[in-house]
């Protein structure tokens, strides 16, 4: 960024080069935010590339080769969720008590909504301390949202080929999922632009673009840590309510849809 200097000359400063560094620096960090920025993927870039082709798959209108499902079903987590690639695989199959980290739980009837469960994110308090009832908000443990039918699709079908359901869904090596998704991406993305963690930084970047901005709530909505939220985690109240409105309306966003329903609580 360019700073006027002082009106006798003098030439450049170490204290203004510094300052102009910082400049840049921060301007670095804000494009991150911002929804035109080319390093960020559009929803609308995905719809060709990404979209249908999961769709195709998880409808099973084509005979499902099972390394390709595999594929499919982790890159539907990493989309939906925000998760990278090596958190996206640690994904178990669950019941609506699990405890884990990140779990799908796939509802009783076929035609119901699935959900994503991942534990609630807090401060890393230095000493945890009872809550006072009735005088503090009481804290959610875990939060729970719908799993878009395409990929409620494709862990239902990919799910039925595990012999064991306590171990994650996704087994293989990392390197061998990376080499696996960078060609099926290649099969299918004419733009060339896609890559996972593109794929897996855009519900981010949607729920920012949702909060204005604001980290810390990104950071509660989806469970996932951020530099950039450690303070603001402190001040920041969010109900699951909330948490879940922002969630469904990003992911209608992510994959093309218009918000049809009015806005209620399911908690």
């Amino acid at each position: 960024m360019l700073q006027d200097g002082p009106k006798n000359g003098g030439g450049n400063k170490p204290g203004r080069s510094a300052s102009a560094r910082t400049n840049v620096a921060a301007l670095e960090i804000d494009k991150d935010h911002l929804q035109w920025s080319a390093i960020h993927l559009r929803s609308g870039e995905l719809v060709k590339s990404l979209l249908t082709p999961l769709a195709i798959v998880g409808e099973g209108l084509i005979i499902w080769d099972l390394e390709e499902l595999e594929t499919c079903a982790l890159i539907a987590v990493c989309l939906e969720t925000g998760r990278p690639l090596q958190e996206a695989m640690k994904i178990v199959s669950g019941n609506a008590d699990t405890t884990n980290n990140l779990a799908f739980i796939p509802s009783k009837n076929p035609l119901n909504p699935s959900r994503w469960s991942w534990r609630a994110l807090e401060p890393a308090y230095a000493k945890k301390r009872p809550m006072v009832k009735e005088l503090e908000v009481e804290r959610a443990a875990h939060v729970r949202n719908d799993v878009h039918h395409v990929a409620n699709n494709l862990l239902r079908e990919w799910r039925k080929h595990q012999s064991n359901r306590e171990l994650p869904l996704f087994l293989d090596d990392q390197k061998i999922y990376q080499q696996r998704i960078r060609k099926w991406l290649g099969e299918h993305d004419t733009t060339k632009r896609l890559t996972i963690s593109k794929i897996s930084r855009l519900k981010w970047s949607l729920l920012s673009q949702e909060c204005g901005g604001d980290i810390a709530t990104v950071s509660l909505v989806l469970g996932l840590p951020h530099p950039l939220a450690h303070v603001s985690l402190y001040y920041s109240l969010l109900s699951v309510t909330e948490a879940t409105y922002l969630f469904d309306r990003t992911t209608r966003s992510l994959w093309g849809e218009c918000e049809t329903q009015p806005r209620r609580s399911r908690w």
